[in-house]
């Protein structure tokens, strides 16, 4: 168990030397490059949801009718 926490450790100590992973890792907090420019995206990103399609209810004042014809 304390040895494989070990080697989990050495491996990410020994991935930070890499450039890849070093700027994915300056990317996840929101660092930039210089000359890059940074965007905050504000707001629900997820759609709304769908309208709920055919329950008998054309939205009038006589909308329940069409659920009996």
């Amino acid at each position: 168990m304390l040895e494989q926490r070990r080697e989990t450790l050495r491996k990410q100590i020994a991935d930070l030397n890499k450039a890849d992973v070093l700027e994915a890792r300056a990317r996840a907090i929101g660092l930039v490059k210089p000359g890059e420019r940074a965007f905050i995206v504000r707001g629900d990103l997820e759609p709304p949801p769908a309208p709920v399609e055919g329950d008998g209810d054309d939205g009038g004042p006589i909308g329940w009718l069409t659920g009996i014809f």
